[in-house]
């Protein structure tokens, strides 16, 4: 009988029936005739110090139950999952224009908002250093424990860059520019905190990570783990952004279920969410890359400033994942690439997809534009002399000698889907009329988990039933993505069951072992290997108690010694030794040999290898652009899901257009507020601006991975940006065209007719 196989099947998202019928249930459905719900209300300017918070006209407002404001904290006043300098309320001084300083709670929303406007704060105006050259020259501290309010400066050092510059044939020396962007989830923030008996609360709502939201409440308000449980609610989207301002919403409405014994809910408007939320850091990165005369590499020189707002956040992580990722999977003999996060009062940067990555991505595949135009070769050409192969060293000296390095192969194939070759010659020769056609391609290296510079630790439980079924738990939240049906295919196949079989509890800090965040191309990697470590550990604890070996798990039965036994059969003969079949594992990254001052070293414990091509059409009279087709080939090891691996490059591709053409928070240059507050101003793609996506796959198994399968989330959208610029500057007739993202309207079109662009300034 043929072995039981749900890995590398196309099984359809697991209760995706729940979603479309709209029976789901979000932590905005949340109903209650107890009900109270609460507003954070900010200052409104980017820096000054607090000298008074008036709440006597809010606490007048019919309804209005009470205002908390930090004060009232009896623990830390602090939140962020690496650095957690960020109040949950601003106490002293505010230091961006999103800083919530009191909270409101009422009896209905309308009170809630009445009395937030009626709250008067007295402010000391301090002048908000709002770019980064400011905030590097001024002597003012936003932070007093960061010298030239640096935040984070990693750098990658391999040979001697700047000696094999000078010797190199050819160097393109250019700048490149990426903006703020905003996560765009359709379901904005929202946390609720229900009281329960003996004093303990429930926290629900849309979060990324539970643990780190019972983290962050129980040391805001001194309370014990025991006494805060997590249930997460359906996660509405985040690509990164439902992680830290989660837990402060979450510390805010358990400060106000905790003192007034009521349930709270909180949820913000579009508004709230998008002045308070992180975003994609803006980089700058001026590059030098130099060649031979005959397209070999010779050296990288990035200098890279990053804008990471008012609170340092994640910008150490991002910054580190920029300077180990950005030089592509290119042979580079000598690299210096430094990324320096630099703290501003500007809206605060985080997590978001691709963690730097899309932005470094954009500035090297450019410059490799560049460099193959004055070398008279195709983008395609100069690659293929230069990528990376088994044997070879990255830019941070890994020897990849582990796994498949397929970016060649990734690369021939989203170029052959596209016609990219055939279509680069016939749209290089002059085009006629205002409609100029081009195509780009990009490539990227992604690494797989967090990396070397954090510990990553996943764990799972698998507890049989009495029916036969089993259920596990890995609380990887499933914002969309499938972690849910990926991570119990891969259940189901580490016990040799049909998916049917294997149910996925939901998250919940009570029950649940702590496996970190879902996020930074982790689930199935980290997730997967903890449910393979805990299905080994099931087998030792049924060897142990029936006192025979081997035992092994296949075609829904259980192999002990010579005996075969139904799951049924297994359980009761445990019970009636007097065990519980419930066994917990762990997996942890093995420490890789790594110079942290440098960036040298193993950076990562395995790579994915992808490729984004597209081809579009620009109107020189308007600077429209309109993206044609967009092809794509990822080398993520074994593909648990291929309908659900194809709908995460879908989906990446699209945010990569919106990120390419038009995606850009805009902040009032003088006081740091946000003015793309809403979908009216901050302009996102809709299925008028989509297109034809081709998705392939080039598989090769990974020795490190569960089931061969590695990451997919960050790179299915990391280098779809730069293909599309790429493809406008063909289309322009220079590779250096345009040197920032987004190339909207105005930007393209006097890219076009560069003799107009003085009047514009």
């Amino acid at each position: 009988m043929e072995q039981i196989k749900e890995v590398h099947r196309s099984h359809r998202r697991l209760h995706v029936e729940d979603k479309l019928s709209g029976r789901a249930a979000y932590g905005a459905d949340l109903r209650r005739s107890d009900l109270m719900y609460a507003k954070g209300v900010s200052p409104g300017c980017a820096a000054g110090r607090i000298e008074e918070i008036d709440v006597s006209a809010c606490l007048a407002v019919p309804g209005v139950a009470a205002v908390y404001t930090a004060r009232d904290l009896p623990g830390h006043n602090g939140f962020g999952l690496f650095t957690d300098d960020e109040p949950i309320l601003a106490r002293d001084e505010v230091k961006f224009a999103g800083d919530v300083a009191a909270l409101v709670v009422a009896e209905s929303r309308q009170a809630a908002e009445e009395g937030g406007r009626r709250i008067r704060f007295s402010i000391a105006p301090v002048k908000p250093l709002l770019s980064v050259e400011e905030a590097l020259a001024s002597p003012r501290r936003i932070h007093p424990g960061y010298a030239g309010n640096i935040c984070a400066d990693k750098r990658v050092v391999k040979g001697n860059a700047a000696a094999a510059l000078e010797r190199a044939d050819v160097v393109v020396e250019e700048t490149y520019h990426t903006s703020w962007v905003e996560h765009a989830y359709l379901e904005p923030e929202v946390m609720s905190v229900l009281p329960m008996e003996g004093g303990r609360l429930e926290i629900r709502g849309a979060m990324q990570h539970p643990f780190y939201m019972r983290q962050v409440v129980c040391e805001a308000l001194a309370l014990p783990e025991s006494q805060v449980v997590v249930h997460p609610d359906v996660l509405g989207g985040s690509f990164g952004g439902k992680v830290e301002i989660s837990g402060a919403m979450a510390a805010r409405a358990a400060l106000a279920a905790l003192r007034l014994g009521r349930p709270v809910l909180y949820v913000l408007s579009r508004e709230e969410s998008v002045a308070q939320s992180h975003k994609r850091h803006g980089i700058r990165f001026h590059v030098r890359l130099g060649a031979s005369r005959e397209g070999t590499l010779e050296a990288l020189e990035v200098r890279a400033l990053m804008d990471a707002g008012a609170y340092v956040n994640e910008s150490p992580i991002v910054s580190w994942k920029t300077v180990t990722c950005g030089p592509g999977p290119y042979v580079l003999p000598h690299v210096s690439y430094r990324n320096t996060a630099v703290l501003t009062n500007n809206m605060v940067c985080g997590a978001m997809r691709g963690f730097g990555t899309p932005q470094a991505i954009f500035a090297m595949e450019s410059a490799m534009n560049e460099l193959a135009q004055r070398l008279g070769m195709s983008p395609t050409e100069l690659r293929r002399k230069n990528f990376l192969h088994e044997g070879d060293a990255t830019a941070t000296s890994h020897v990849l000698r582990d796994h498949a390095v397929s970016i060649a192969g990734v690369m021939e194939r989203a170029a052959r889907a596209l016609g990219f070759d055939e279509k680069f010659a016939r749209y290089s020769r002059i085009q006629e009329g205002p409609l100029r056609r081009g195509v780009g391609v990009a490539c990227s290296i992604r690494g797989v988990s967090f990396g070397a510079d954090s510990e990553d630790t996943g764990r799972a439980r698998i507890v049989p039933q009495a029916d036969g079924t089993v259920e596990f738990m890995c609380p990887m939240m499933e914002m969309g993505q499938g972690a849910e049906t990926v991570l119990s295919q891969i259940c189901a196949d580490a016990l040799g069951l049909p998916l049917e079989r294997v149910r996925r509890l939901q998250p919940e800090t009570d029950r649940s072992p702590d496996t970190g965040a879902a996020g930074a191309s982790r689930g199935t990697f980290i997730g997967g290997n903890a449910i393979l470590q805990a299905a080994a550990a099931l087998k030792g604890q049924i060897a142990a108690c029936l006192g025979a070996e081997p035992v092994d798990f296949s075609q829904g039965q259980v192999l002990v010694g010579d005996r075969k036994l139904s799951w049924e059969e297994l359980y009761r003969e445990l019970c009636a030794r007097g065990k519980t079949p419930d066994a917990a594992a762990a997996y942890t990254v093995p420490l890789m040999p790594w110079d942290e001052e440098h960036c040298q070293g193993d950076a990562f414990i395995s790579y994915t290898y992808s490729c984004h091509a597209a081809e579009v059409e620009v109107d020189t009279q308007t600077g429209q652009v309109r993206v044609l087709r967009m092809t794509a080939c990822h080398d993520a090891g074994r593909i648990v899901n291929p309908q659900m691996a194809a709908g995460q490059v879908y989906g990446g591709m699209a945010m990569g257009l919106g990120m390419a053409l038009m995606e850009e928070v805009e902040a009032d240059p003088r006081s740091g507020v946000i003015r793309t507050d809403n979908y009216d101003t901050y302009l996102l793609p809709t299925a008028l601006d989509a297109c034809p996506f081709c998705v392939e796959f080039l598989e090769h198994p990974d020795a490190s991975s569960p089931f061969g399968a590695k990451s997919l989330g960050e790179p299915a959208m990391e280098p779809a940006p730069a293909a599309i610029l790429g493809a406008v500057n063909h289309a322009l007739g220079s590779a250096g065209a345009v040197r920032r993202m987004p190339a909207d309207l105005e930007t393209v079109f006097f890219a076009a007719h560069p003799e107009w662009r003085g009047e514009k300034e």
